[in-house]
């Protein structure tokens, strides 16, 4: 095992909790929550009295926790809302995740622990945002471990999606725009005008939503949301990825792999800023990832991922050119929920003139992109550059908050691709 990893445990690097994706402690890996439609989707939305999310993560090292979660609704800004925990949750707070398994015979020791929801213990009783909070404790004083967000949507409503070419004539080589239509059906609202909102999310990423949406105009029983250069995205380039489903050879973009004693390294291929290259096609998955271990001698029938697949350290390094040393530049994408972590922060090697950073990762597959921060915020355009043949991943939220209500329900969501 890696000597450094032993002082992570049980170490908080912050303990108020935020509403968003976020793990609070740094041996917390590998933090999965979906359904069961699909192995590549880590957006977790699930239809009201309808289907299951699986959620999961490891922890590094032997030490078995007595982790408890619970369940707070939000509003349609992440925001929680007032109304009464019996009125949203049928069950009761904090219970423990009793499912957990110990790694098999890997180099990296971890505990796998999956939570199942809804399950015979806690389920949810209205749609809209939910966010799952993991605890250390059994009150309201416990420490966050992690905190994701979920959706419960009703699907009670048709959302059509159109993409156009951007009217800002700038951006028509480089972003992705879109006019949304909602059909009702049978649903009554009263004030469409006021009371529907919608929020757009390209790849998962919170961090660049496009929320607050009001409908433009109401024709013929549709609601439609029509603007100008207002629900327009960056169309980006397609993901970098890397693939260490294996262990035992390099995969297309891993330079090299190390085995040795007390672990693996994978030494990932010298990767260049994108800004000004041409659009290329690639295969990705739209910035997720999904865990397998392809080196396990146990037959498919029976292996297990989730205990079976090994940790290694991966090294990404990056050219400087066009570049300051001092640039603040991450490793971004759904495996780590989209969030500027130290962890995944690149240093300028002065001997070799380039940008690297370490970071362990569980066998699998993996989208990535670097990301600088400018100003504060997640700047991917600047290291990736953007084009409007990109295929990218979005969801459609719509939410609505009745005239009086206390709440916004999420009466649907819609997935689509903006150029399959």
């Amino acid at each position: 095992m890696y000597l450094f990893l032993l002082c992570f445990s049980g170490i908080h690097a912050q303990d108020e909790l935020i509403y968003e994706d976020k793990v609070y402690i740094d041996n917390i890996k590998s933090v999965q929550f979906k359904g069961v439609s699909s192995q590549t989707s880590n957006f977790p939305v699930i239809q009201l009295n309808r289907g299951k999310l699986y959620f999961s993560f490891d922890e590094i090292g032997t030490e078995l926790y007595r982790y408890r979660y619970k369940v707070i609704h939000c509003d349609r800004n992440w925001n929680p809302t007032d109304i009464d925990r019996f009125e949203y949750i049928d069950g009761i707070d904090y219970q423990e995740i009793e499912n957990y398994q110990f790694s098999n015979n890997s180099y990296v020791d971890y505990v796998h622990y999956s939570l199942q929801l809804p399950n015979d213990d806690y389920t949810w009783n209205i749609s809209g945002n939910y966010l799952l909070v993991i605890y250390e404790g059994r009150d309201e004083d416990a420490l966050p471990i992690i905190s994701r967000r979920f959706m419960v949507a009703e699907q009670a409503v048709d959302v059509a999606v159109t993409m156009k070419s951007p009217i800002n004539a700038g951006k028509n080589r480089s972003h992705q725009e879109m006019d949304l239509q909602v059909n009702s059906r049978d649903l009554y609202i009263g004030d469409p005008l006021r009371e529907i909102t919608a929020t757009v999310i390209q790849n998962g990423n919170w961090a660049t939503k496009i929320e607050g949406l009001k409908p433009t105009f109401k024709s013929n029983g549709l609601i439609n949301f029509r603007y100008n250069d207002k629900v327009v995205f960056p169309g980006l380039k397609e993901f970098r990825n890397f693939d260490i489903r294996h262990l035992q050879f390099a995969s297309e973009y891993v330079h090299s792999i190390d085995l040795h004693d007390y672990g693996t390294d994978v030494l990932l291929k010298l990767q260049e800023t994108r800004k000004y290259g041409f659009y290329h096609t690639r295969p990705d998955i739209n910035g997720s990832f999904y865990i397998s271990n392809d080196d396990s001698t146990v037959s498919e029938t029976f292996r297990n991922d989730a205990v079976d697949g090994d940790y290694a350290r991966v090294i990404f390094t990056l050219k400087s050119k066009g570049l300051n040393p001092f640039d603040s530049i991450y490793v971004v994408g759904g495996f780590n929920g989209w969030q500027l972590e130290d962890e995944y922060k690149l240093a300028f090697d002065t001997g070799r003139q380039i940008f690297t950073a370490e970071a362990l990762f569980k066998q699998g597959y993996y989208d990535y992109m670097f990301a600088k921060v400018q100003d504060g915020k997640m700047d991917i355009v600047e290291l990736e550059g953007s084009s409007y043949e990109t295929n990218n991943e979005y969801q459609v939220l719509l939410y609505f908050r009745e005239n009086g209500s206390r709440f916004d329900r999420l009466l649907a969501v819609k997935t689509f691709e903006s150029n399959p």
